[in-house]
């Protein structure tokens, strides 16, 4: 799982390093920000790949000890825990706040349909807040996740079907130099 989070990181850096590069002109600085905030998440990411070697590591210590010793393992155990759902959920309204950012910018460049740009930003929204009201004590509300998940399943559909809007007054996607 943390190889998998890497490499996806990682590759959303190295894609949103080819939009800032091919749209700087015309991004106002959105893509950088964009790119920071991929960055931030990176870190968080990092973090909490961390806190899975700790529980592995409790888990071990947890098997090696002592039934009297246990109750303390235990107790570190859900200390962890907690700081690692709130390094999780962190990380996953930082992704949302890059999904908005990423949106915004196809909103602005007017590269996909505004209308498809609007729900991809309310989607993002949405999915920050459903994961920010487990940061205050609630639950993850999971069907606030759904519109995000359409939204991504429609724009890939676009994509594949109608490509990016082309338009003159616009730099193309091409990132030769």
């Amino acid at each position: 799982i943390c190889v998998l989070g890497m490499v996806s990181s990682l590759f959303s850096l190295w894609v949103a390093t080819l939009l800032a590069r091919a749209f700087s002109g015309v991004s106002g600085g959105i893509l950088y920000f964009y790119l920071a905030i991929l960055a931030a998440g990176l870190a968080l990411s990092l973090l909490e790949f961390a806190t899975l070697v700790g529980f592995r590591d409790v888990s071990e210590a947890y098997h090696a000890a002592a039934e009297p010793q246990r109750a303390m393992i235990e107790a570190s155990s859900r200390v962890l825990a907690g700081m690692r759902d709130g390094v999780h959920f962190m990380d996953k309204i930082l992704g949302g706040f890059s999904v908005v950012l990423l949106f915004g910018f196809l909103f602005q460049s007017r590269l996909l349909p505004r209308w498809l740009t609007v729900l991809g930003m309310l989607g993002a929204s949405m999915q920050m807040v459903a994961v920010g009201r487990a940061l205050f004590g609630g639950d993850v509300a999971y069907t606030l996740l759904a519109p995000l998940s359409l939204v991504f399943i429609v724009t890939m559909g676009w994509l594949l079907f109608f490509g990016f809007r082309q338009s003159s007054d616009r730099p193309s996607i091409s990132t030769a130099e």
